[in-house]
């Protein structure tokens, strides 16, 4: 009976109290990929922020926090919209704040009136974590050379959005549902089922992906094999906050499904993968588990890059602006020159706005150091969408013209990355 008891204590005291009643904890700017183990690292435009438990050596600036059972710390990336000094603000370094919480504060993990929505915050790990770093697979000049314009089928991308996003319904078997969320269990997988219709009849092999405990997901993949082992992937999460998502990141799944047509007859010498992520409202959980997954199954060393389209149908004010966002990491800003210079080669009417950002699913596989860029509408730039995570995020609110110009534009860069023939 007492080991019962004992037991059960331990399931309920929950995933805060499981480390010592107290530690130190070094946050540290430290040169790109000059720190391989720690509980956590952000990126940014210079360097990396990194939390470890011992001091780093040669760090540009370093810090030390004491963390115990009652408080925990938080890495916040910043906006221009942020306040001059966040509640509970200990530390800032470049565009990240360092913020030690209350735990009675915390509920399920988030904390509330603490950022605006725009921010985006992580949790120090209680381990720390050595990722092995990856030998990025050399790109050659050749990917340039001039291929046919790959078109989308407008029409599609137009329908299947309305479908994902519940303005139209969707016919699975014998019955016709309307897709009100993508936050359930139930609606997550109507969506997956959804996917895996599409995907099958294009000629991909599907399958899914299971992770998680304490939240458990399903990711899913659609794949096409090329010549050689290396691939690509275009990724996007298709889970939102009890909403439609027509935008965040109905947008992004569906001009990945638009893609994923237009290059469905072409061979290549790099196979391509198509990603759906899932809790990625939650933490990218479901990137960062598919990220392990395949270092686990030393997959990751053929990947040769990846393309995250997320958020990409708000253009209130029609300056076609958007980001293209690398943060410089590794080998990434070649993926941002390629998709630049594809614009500029189809004079599509297109235009970066700077940005640097941890907040999608391309974040864990730089931790990996592996090529990786995030492609958005112009969301730190000043035209974010005012529906963000709000049940306004709707197909009515959707620009498709300015939707269709990115998914172009990546569909064309991907023709030249993936090297078809």
């Amino acid at each position: 009976m007492k080991l019962l008891k004992l037991l059960l204590l331990v399931t309920l005291v929950g995933p805060y109290q499981t480390f010592a009643k107290s530690r130190k904890v070094y946050i540290s700017l430290v040169r790109k990929n000059s720190v391989h183990t720690f509980m956590n690292r952000f990126a940014t435009s210079n360097g990396h922020l990194v939390a470890t438990t011992d001091p780093v050596k040669n760090a540009i600036r370093s810090i030390e926090v004491q963390e115990n059972e009652n408080e925990k710390v938080f890495f916040v990336e910043l906006t221009k919209h942020s306040k001059d000094k966040l509640p509970h603000e200990i530390a800032r370094f470049d565009e990240v704040a360092v913020v030690k919480k209350p735990v009675s504060t915390l509920h399920n993990g988030h904390f509330h009136n603490l950022i605006n929505p725009l921010e985006y915050w992580e949790a120090i790990h209680q381990l720390e974590q050595t990722f092995r770093p990856h030998k990025n697979i050399p790109n050659s000049n050749k990917l340039l050379t001039e291929l046919p314009k790959i078109t989308l089928d407008s029409e599609y991308l137009k329908s299947k959005l309305m479908e994902l996003s519940g303005a139209s319904p969707i016919k699975l078997g014998e019955k016709k549902v309307f897709l009100k969320e993508r936050y359930s269990k139930e609606g997550k997988k109507l969506a997956r089922e959804f996917l895996e219709r599409e995907y099958t009849s294009l000629g991909y092999q599907v399958r899914e992906h299971e992770f998680g405990q304490f939240f458990s997901g399903v990711n899913f993949i659609a794949e096409k094999k090329g010549s050689t082992r290396s691939y690509y992937m275009i990724t996007s999460h298709y889970d939102t906050v009890r909403t439609v998502g027509a935008d965040d990141d109905g947008s992004g799944v569906i001009a990945s499904l638009a893609i994923a047509k237009a290059l469905k007859d072409m061979n290549s010498e790099f196979g391509i993968r198509f990603v759906a992520f899932d809790l990625e409202e939650r933490g990218l959980k479901g990137s960062k588990a598919y990220a392990d997954l395949l270092n686990s199954q030393s997959d990751l060393e053929h990947m040769a890059g990846l393309i995250q389209l997320e958020m990409l149908g708000w253009d209130e004010d029609n300056d076609r602006k958007f980001h293209v966002i690398d943060c410089n990491e590794n080998t990434s800003p070649e993926l941002t020159r390629i998709v630049l210079e594809t614009i500029k080669h189809l004079k599509l009417n297109l235009s970066q706005s700077s940005a640097c950002t941890n907040r999608s699913d391309h974040a864990p596989f730089w931790r990996y150091n592996k090529p990786a860029i995030v492609i958005s509408q112009n969301f730190f730039g000043g035209d974010s969408n005012p529906c963000y995570h709000r049940s306004c995020d709707n197909y009515e609110k959707i620009n498709l013209d300015y939707l269709l110009e990115i998914a172009t534009a990546t569909a064309n860069a991907a023709a030249k990355l993936i090297r078809v023939f």
